[in-house]
Protein backbone atom coordinates (compact mmCIF):
# COMPACT_ATOMS: atom_id res chain seq x y z
CA UNK A 1 0.00 0.00 0.00
CA UNK A 2 1.46 3.01 -0.97
CA UNK A 3 1.18 6.05 1.62
CA UNK A 4 -0.01 9.25 0.62
CA UNK A 5 -0.11 13.28 1.79
CA UNK A 6 -3.23 12.52 3.59
CA UNK A 7 -1.76 9.45 5.58
CA UNK A 8 1.45 11.47 6.58
CA UNK A 9 -0.99 14.32 7.24
CA UNK A 10 -3.00 12.33 9.49
CA UNK A 11 0.01 10.63 11.46
CA UNK A 12 1.28 14.00 12.18
CA UNK A 13 -1.90 15.46 13.84
CA UNK A 14 -2.04 11.96 15.73
CA UNK A 15 1.54 12.73 16.77
CA UNK A 16 1.37 16.19 17.66
CA UNK A 17 -2.10 15.50 20.37
CA UNK A 18 0.10 12.39 21.94
CA UNK A 19 2.82 15.11 22.21
CA UNK A 20 0.78 17.76 23.36
CA UNK A 21 -0.67 15.65 26.15
CA UNK A 22 3.02 14.78 27.29
CA UNK A 23 4.07 18.41 27.42
CA UNK A 24 2.51 19.02 30.07
CA UNK A 25 4.81 17.20 32.53
CA UNK A 26 6.56 19.41 34.99
CA UNK A 27 10.61 18.53 35.17
CA UNK A 28 10.35 15.72 37.69
CA UNK A 29 7.83 14.20 35.70
CA UNK A 30 9.98 14.52 32.76
CA UNK A 31 13.37 13.20 34.44
CA UNK A 32 11.34 9.90 35.39
CA UNK A 33 12.07 6.71 34.00
CA UNK A 34 10.08 5.71 31.11
CA UNK A 35 9.16 2.16 30.43
CA UNK A 36 12.27 1.94 28.24
CA UNK A 37 15.15 0.99 30.19
CA UNK A 38 17.58 3.80 30.58
CA UNK A 39 15.38 5.92 29.32
CA UNK A 40 13.96 8.97 30.73
CA UNK A 41 10.38 10.55 29.90
CA UNK A 42 12.58 13.54 28.72
CA UNK A 43 14.83 11.41 26.48
CA UNK A 44 12.00 9.99 24.96
CA UNK A 45 10.15 13.06 24.30
CA UNK A 46 13.41 14.19 22.79
CA UNK A 47 14.13 11.47 20.72
CA UNK A 48 10.57 11.97 19.04
CA UNK A 49 10.98 15.32 18.71
CA UNK A 50 13.96 14.78 17.06
CA UNK A 51 12.87 12.24 14.72
CA UNK A 52 10.30 14.35 13.79
CA UNK A 53 12.42 17.27 12.47
CA UNK A 54 14.24 14.55 10.83
CA UNK A 55 11.13 13.32 8.91
CA UNK A 56 9.54 17.02 8.75
CA UNK A 57 9.87 17.35 5.20
CA UNK A 58 8.86 14.17 4.30
CA UNK A 59 5.39 14.93 3.02
CA UNK A 60 6.47 17.11 0.48
CA UNK A 61 9.32 15.30 -0.79
CA UNK A 62 6.37 12.44 -1.22
CA UNK A 63 3.95 14.97 -2.82
CA UNK A 64 6.46 15.80 -5.35
CA UNK A 65 7.48 12.53 -6.16
CA UNK A 66 11.34 12.73 -4.73
CA UNK A 67 13.06 9.64 -3.26
CA UNK A 68 12.07 9.47 0.50
CA UNK A 69 14.00 8.36 3.33
CA UNK A 70 15.52 8.07 6.90
CA UNK A 71 19.21 9.19 7.42
CA UNK A 72 21.67 6.54 7.67
CA UNK A 73 22.30 4.41 10.93
CA UNK A 74 26.21 4.87 11.96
Amino acid sequence: MRRTFADARRWMQQGTALLAKEADLDDDALDAPSSLPGWSRGHLLAHIAANADALGDEPVRADLGLQLGRREAK
